[in-house]
């Protein structure tokens, strides 16, 4: 104890490097954080009209708004009306054709951002609602997508 009287220095610079760390892991343990719930929407919009005798191309965008990895993200096609889902490109890049209403690609990171291109076949002239939502497995992750397109000669 005489000593830290004599010199209190290393006793100070060790408690200034406790609190050094303590701050350090104060501030960056939370962006570590790869907890919560999965959240993403989808971004977009869906055509009011199209060519009957054409693929519709619907332009959108997938943002992982959660703070969690979403390991595969699918996008759900719902539709009514004379118009069946095809395929979905993810990044440009991945094509994915629906199997059972949806298509699903890779992982997509917390708070990423990605490009997807959803392709529709119609099937006949008329009216067809369409409902796009990104889902992982069968949950909806959020924000769906929907509009009725008019289906053309």
């Amino acid at each position: 104890m005489q000593t830290v009287r004599r010199n209190p220095r290393p006793f100070i610079l060790g408690l200034v490097a406790v609190a050094v760390l303590a701050g350090f892991f104060v501030v960056v343990a939370p962006l570590f954080n790869a907890g919560g719930a999965p959240m993403a929407e989808l971004a977009g919009v869906i055509p009011s009209s199209a060519s009957a005798a054409r693929m519709v191309e619907i332009d959108v965008g997938l943002d992982n708004t959660g703070t969690t990895l979403l390991r595969q993200v699918c996008v759900k096609a719902s539709l009514a009306g004379p118009i069946r889902a095809d395929r979905v490109v993810f990044q440009g890049v991945d094509t994915v054709r629906f199997s059972g209403g949806k298509a699903c690609g890779g992982a997509l990171g917390a708070q990423e951002t990605i490009s997807v291109r959803v392709y529709l076949q119609p099937t006949a002239q008329g009216t067809a609602d369409v409902t796009l939502t990104p889902v992982q497995g069968d949950a909806p992750l959020g924000g769906m997508l929907s509009g009725t397109i008019r289906l053309e000669g």
